[in-house]
């Protein structure tokens, strides 16, 4: 079979008994993990609103949520925020990226093609910016201002800098052990 890209909702263990849930794009062959796969399809359609629907659910329960390059565009779909086709996409290495909350750069791997519409994020009062792109000043990361949810445009497991980003796999494991106390 040959590789397909998808939403890959990885689930800890299982649905909701995790207690956290990751929606991030993938180049994942189906046949390597065939059990993942047969939980994902239910949650796959043109144009993804079945995985829109999956992260309000998520959201509305405040189970900790983190989204990676489409899924950073699924959570703002879900929640009202536009998405746009950029005219290039932002493809490769050495993309700098600003924390607006901690005022840090960070060096990030990006390959998308659209984006999250910046004035739209702007004004939904429930999310606020977390991250720019420095080079183009496009929506680089969200943050729900009262759930558990965050998102970042880019790929922090990637790691191209000096691990500038593992940070938000720390947050998110904070986010899980708050929910599951």
């Amino acid at each position: 079979m040959p590789v397909i890209t998808l939403v890959l909702v990885l689930l800890i263990t299982d649905v909701f008994v995790s207690g956290a849930i990751f929606i991030m794009s993938s180049t994942t062959k189906s046949q390597e993990v065939p059990e993942l796969f047969s939980k994902v399809q239910l949650f796959l359609t043109e144009p993804l609103i079945k995985v829109q629907k999956l992260a309000r659910l998520v959201i509305e329960n405040d189970i900790p949520l983190f989204g990676i390059c489409l899924g950073h565009q699924i959570i703002a779909l879900a929640n009202g925020i536009k998405t746009y086709k950029m005219f290039n996409g932002h493809r490769g290495i050495n993309h700098p990226v600003i924390n607006l909350i901690t005022g840090k750069g960070e060096i990030t791997s990006q390959n998308h093609g659209f984006a999250v519409d910046k004035a739209s994020a702007e004004s939904n009062p429930d999310f606020l910016i977390s991250h720019l792109h420095l080079n183009d000043d496009t929506v680089a990361g969200l943050q729900m201002k009262n759930k558990n949810c965050f998102s970042v445009q880019y790929h922090p497991e990637a790691g191209p800098g000096p691990n500038d980003t593992l940070y938000l796999f720390d947050q998110f494991y904070e986010n899980i052990k708050k929910f599951k106390s």
